[in-house]
């Protein structure tokens, strides 16, 4: 399913959905295995969940990606599409990111993501709180992601940051 920008957006920091549906509070689950998706078969209707995992689950590199756990993860997503859970990803990253290179990677990880889970109509975004402080570069993933995905919404640390940025993309961020 092609989602819009229309489909998920922020109201007041807090997600909401062009069927009226607006999300209070998050819940977290985190994948604990590269294997075990178990947690979220879980999700409950009309809930928000961050979903946490390592990003080395999904590859650590353009050459590198983790297509097996990408296609087992969209394929537990696809199953709650009409349970009515919502979804924001949050990869949690083992190191800084420190050069240029390593911004490239980051950049490319998330957009992979993006591209194996596209046509997951319950994921919203992304959870870009766990990211060093650097607000650009928070910008600069959106942007990276923003080509084709125009749709997801983000969750961010704190009004500063979503202030920061929030002109260039505005309805987009949520705090939780």
């Amino acid at each position: 399913m092609k989602l819009s920008e229309k489909d998920y957006f922020a109201q007041d920091y807090k997600l909401a959905t062009a069927a009226g549906k607006h999300f209070e509070a998050a819940s977290i689950i985190k994948l604990s295995s590269k294997d075990n998706f178990e947690q979220i078969g879980k999700a409950q209707k009309d809930k928000l969940y961050i979903i946490e995992f390592d990003s080395a689950f999904a590859g650590v590199a353009p050459d590198e990606f983790d297509e097996a756990f990408l296609a087992s993860f969209r394929e537990s997503l696809k199953k709650l599409e009409e349970g009515g859970a919502v979804f924001l990803l949050k990869p949690l990253l083992a190191g800084a990111v420190a050069t240029e290179e390593d911004a490239e990677n980051l950049n490319a990880l998330f957009y992979h993501i993006a591209r194996r889970l596209k046509d997951c109509a319950c994921v919203a975004g992304f959870d870009l709180s766990a990211l060093d402080a650097d607000v650009k570069r928070k910008a600069a993933v959106i942007d990276a992601l923003k080509k084709k995905h125009p749709e997801y919404v983000y969750l961010l640390k704190d009004k500063a940051e979503a202030a920061a940025i929030e002109g260039d993309y505005p309805g987009r961020f949520v705090l939780y």
